[in-house]
């Protein structure tokens, strides 16, 4: 711009307000993206803290139903059902609330647990409650070892069990058994000694040596067809060691051939097993036998849904 004087001035602008009011509006900004940034972080922590506190829940829910179904399995009431659930379940697995549920064969645990939020409060969520269900029960088991070389009918186990008087095994075959008060007697073609790994040899020794040592070592499985073994009446005596113990033995149906090709060699058809609890033998007398009784109890071997001869496999259903 030229002067009156025909010099050049410069030209005067005068600051406009958009400078300033572009600093308000970043200002303005930054703390809407703070909020934001803080909402987005309370939902990652809470929530993923939610998920954790929802798997432990899970974790006391699934111990709980599992105790409870294992006390369940072992016949005993239900106020120690629902005892042994809500132990696990609150005292050893962190529920603050526990709801227990016994049916016939299984126990169903529902549990809860309410915390504060780390920043749930800012978005009005101070606390959040997560829960849990599970159900676990017993059925039978199809496969085991460790078993006695000893084995019993189904029919006759069925109704020892119903007894509340304590059981004779026989081991003579030649004993005829007259009613005495107070016992239940199991006798000839009721029990049988059983060859367990099949093999045909071994005799009274092998027996002796898988009566001592706990059970075989073999597997045997529901449908098996084991022959039956001789002359083990002096193995009785190594029941002194399980004396006041439980020790688990085979249950068949019939006797019958093993192999279709030799209908003369015939052997136990395998049902299940059964569990029983050893107070005592006689070793010495003319016909010997061992004395004890039936009693639930839990394995970790595979379950079925088969006959149910008291030895028991807990184990989650949902």
């Amino acid at each position: 711009m030229m002067g009156a004087d025909g010099v050049s001035k410069p030209v005067e602008v005068a600051p406009g307000p958009s400078v300033h009011r572009q600093r308000g509006q970043t200002l303005v900004l930054v703390a809407l993206l703070l909020v934001l940034f803080l909402a987005f972080l309370a939902l990652v922590l809470d929530l993923g803290n939610a998920y954790s506190q929802r798997r432990m829940m899970q974790n006391a829910a699934d111990a709980g139903a599992l105790a409870g179904a294992r006390a369940l399995a072992r016949d005993q009431s239900q106020n120690a059902v629902t005892a042994a659930a809500e132990n696990y379940a609150k005292s050893l697995n962190g529920a603050q609330l526990c709801g227990t549920q016994v049916l016939s064969t299984s126990v169903v645990v529902t549990v809860q647990k309410t915390f504060p939020t780390f920043f749930g409060y800012v978005i009005g969520v101070p606390k959040v409650t997560v829960g849990a269900v599970a159900e676990a029960g017993f059925d039978a088991t199809e496969v085991f070892t460790g078993l006695m070389p000893m084995a019993v009918s189904d029919e006759a186990m069925a109704w020892a069990r119903d007894s509340k008087n304590p059981i004779r095994i026989w081991d003579s075959d030649k004993i005829t058994v007259t009613a005495d008060a107070g016992w239940v007697d199991i006798a000839d073609g009721q029990r049988g000694w059983v060859d367990l790994d099949g093999d045909g040899q071994g005799g009274a020794s092998e027996l002796a040596g898988w009566i001592a040592q706990g059970g075989c070592d073999c597997v045997v499985k529901v449908n098996d067809v084991l022959p039956g073994a001789e002359g083990v009446k002096a193995t009785l005596s190594e029941f002194e060691r399980w004396k006041d113990k439980v020790v688990y033995i085979p249950i068949y149906d019939v006797y019958r051939p093993i192999d279709e090709d030799q209908p003369n060699k015939r052997g136990y058809h395998i049902v299940g097993f059964a569990a029983f609890l050893v107070t005592g033998y006689d070793s010495t007398g003319k016909y010997k036998y061992i004395t004890g009784s039936f009693v639930s109890f839990t394995t970790t071997a595979p379950h079925w849904e088969g006959p149910d001869f008291g030895l028991r496999v807990v184990h989650l259903r949902r």
